[in-house]
């Protein structure tokens, strides 16, 4: 990475980006605050848009995640999020950083699918990280650049009208000084057209520098994630590489992934006879044994959320690493589908629990964050399904599906 192929003004602006987000963290830069937010949102994807230029086009998916992106920061900069929270702040700038690395058309398999913790980590830690000092690098090569011209006489008029400039600032600023003294009607004026450039000395300046000094990291950071893509030219990671390396962990028996599936589908048939009377009684209201209407809602509801992620990793695995792939035997097949039927089941349970604690209690935003996340859990077991019976890439839907729910939750 030697910047020299960077656009130096993109790279420029780069600094103003890095300094309004430390002030949109802290201060503000706009009387009403709560636009301080979507307003940086919106400049980050001009910068960003104008910075990848027409050597990155944008696809149909990079606009889904701007689209994201952007109604979060409004929510956040109108004071909604009530059900997310910090969860919002940090979507917010996760998903402008794979906005980025989605625009560049970088990602993995050039779509959202099952790479994305490979594609988060790109974004997050590898592009911008990787071109940290990239900024100075560029500014140093167009600092040579420049030096070289002047030798040769390229820009020595330029050059020339600058100094000249500089010096005759002071000169301009004193005669307008004593026109003003002159004249109160001129020194009114004069001050009005001169009152933004000023700063108190003793605090305001002070804080500029304070915030410049923050903000250099910050901008660093910016530029090392989109000038890492501009460079790169190619995603981190290759798919197919990656892809064709796990064909080596198919290794583990079918035998041995049919005993685990089935102990685990025994499992929960126990669980669905022994609640068999009450299965979906929360819906109505009805509390099993000695346990309170709270105790049976809260606790088996993020229990039951945690046995259905040990579902998934329990079929991705066999997915993966069973000698013989799991569409093309019957039995392992069939066993998957069972078990991503009783993991419906359990949502719905889920959702019942939740329905109980809701009825009981009140709604609350947390309980929302809560079905939203039953709601998930349940479209991953029906594209897990539709996917075993047809293949299809459903991963990739069902990650935007997450996202754009997200945010729509967003404006609760």
């Amino acid at each position: 990475m030697n910047g020299k192929k960077t656009n130096l003004f993109p790279l420029l602006a780069s600094y103003v980006v890095g300094y309004l987000w430390v002030k949109c963290m802290t201060s503000g830069f706009l009387p009403d605050r709560r636009w301080d937010i979507p307003v940086f949102t919106l400049l980050f994807f001009l910068w960003g848009s104008w910075s990848l230029g027409k050597k990155c086009p944008a696809s149909r998916e990079s606009w889904f995640w701007m689209g994201c992106t952007g109604l979060i920061s409004l929510c956040i900069g109108f004071e909604r999020c009530r059900a997310s929270e910090l969860l919002a702040f940090l979507a917010l700038h996760g998903f402008a950083a794979y906005w980025v690395v989605c625009r560049a058309g970088l990602l993995t398999e050039a779509i959202t699918g099952p790479m994305l913790p490979l594609d988060a980590i790109t974004a997050g830690i590898l592009a911008p990280f990787g071109g940290f000092f990239l900024r100075g690098k560029t500014l140093s090569a167009n600092l040579r650049n420049l030096l070289s011209g002047v030798r040769q006489g390229k820009w020595r008029s330029w050059v020339l009208s600058a100094v000249i400039f500089v010096i005759a600032l002071p000169v301009l600023i004193l005669t307008a000084s004593l026109l003003g003294q002159a004249d109160a009607a001129f020194d009114e004026v004069w001050e009005k057209l001169t009152g933004w450039l000023k700063w108190e000395l003793s605090v305001d300046f002070t804080n500029f520098l304070f915030y410049l000094l923050l903000s250099l990291p910050v901008g660093a950071y910016l530029w090392g994630l989109v000038g890492s893509c501009l460079e790169r030219g190619e995603a981190w990671f290759s798919g197919n590489r990656i892809r064709s390396q796990a064909e080596k962990l198919r290794k583990v028996p079918v035998i041995a992934i049919l005993v685990v599936l089935g102990g685990f589908l025994a499992l929960y048939l126990l669980f669905f006879g022994v609640q068999a009377g009450h299965l979906f009684g929360a819906f109505y209201g009805n509390v099993p044994g000695s346990l309170t209407a709270a105790q049976y809602a809260r606790e088996g509801f993020f229990q039951l959320c945690a046995v259905m992620a040990i579902n998934f990793g329990m079929l991705a695995f066999a997915a993966r690493c069973s000698q013989v792939p799991l569409r093309q035997h019957g039995f392992l097949k069939g066993f998957s589908m069972v078990l991503l039927i009783q993991s419906l089941l359990l949502a719905i349970t889920a959702a019942a629990r939740l329905w109980l604690y809701i009825t009981r209690f009140g709604f609350t935003s947390k309980r929302l964050l809560g079905a939203w996340a039953v709601a998930v859990l349940a479209v991953g077991c029906l594209l897990a399904i539709a996917d075993i019976l047809r293949p299809r890439k459903v991963i990739g839907k069902w990650i935007l599906f997450a996202a754009g729910t997200f945010s729509l939750l967003c404006l609760y």
